[in-house]
């Protein structure tokens, strides 16, 4: 069975699929409506590590883009995929005020959940962007919800420059974006001219994956 495309997580660096790495099998996806993706980067953490290979189902008529999904996208740029967690829909009002969401107008909870443990065995992933060099770390996790209950994991790795966003309003056909690991992710809240993907054009997405 050929391998899917890899999956670029806010990174510059493409991690090419090889038979070595053939071990992220998905046999729904010879059947049509669902595609493999490799993930590659720490963007996602703590929902999906390097390595991981999740399943996403396309998007149709039926399947409809909705906050707190896990979505996968295009880049017309530089034709790469990526995955990132929809925040945001068109003509929702979006702003960070010291890593808290403030989505139109009301602050996303966040509470502390659990320790999340960045071991030695994962360090050569994780160290210099999540554990600031040390071989390994453990990182609290707060679980943040959506004003419908659904709710998910946040790594919290110290406060960082993007922590606060200036209100923007989501514009027509297009979505807003963050990763898990916030601390750690070129999403909406950068322009693409920056490395970022700034607003995400409906048109470009793929599927979504199943699982929170």
């Amino acid at each position: 069975m050929s391998l899917r495309r890899p999956l670029i997580l806010a990174s510059l660096f493409i991690t090419t699929s090889t038979a070595a790495q053939a071990s992220c099998l998905c046999l729904k996806c010879a059947f049509g409506g669902h595609e493999m993706f490799r993930i590659s980067s720490s963007a996602m953490l703590p929902t999906l590590p390097i390595g991981a290979c999740p399943i996403a189902t396309h998007y149709g008529t039926t399947l409809m883009p909705e906050r707190g999904q896990m979505i996968v996208f295009k880049d017309t740029r530089s034709q790469s995929a990526f995955v990132f967690r929809l925040i945001g829909l068109a003509g929702d009002r979006i702003a960070l005020e010291d890593g808290v969401v403030i989505l139109n107008g009301a602050p996303l909870p966040q509470e502390a959940d659990e320790i999340f443990l960045i071991s030695e065995e994962n360090a050569a992933h994780y160290a210099r962007s999540v554990c600031g060099g040390q071989a390994s770390c453990e990182v609290p996790l707060l679980r943040e919800t959506l004003p419908d209950g659904t709710s998910y994991q946040l790594l919290e790795a110290g406060e960082s420059r993007f922590d606060t966003m200036a209100e923007v309003t989501i514009p027509k056909g297009h979505v807003f974006v963050l990763g898990d690991s916030r601390n750690n992710a070129a999403d909406s809240r950068l322009p693409q001219d920056i490395g970022g993907r700034g607003f995400v054009p409906v048109e470009n997405l793929i599927g979504v994956f199943e699982a929170n």
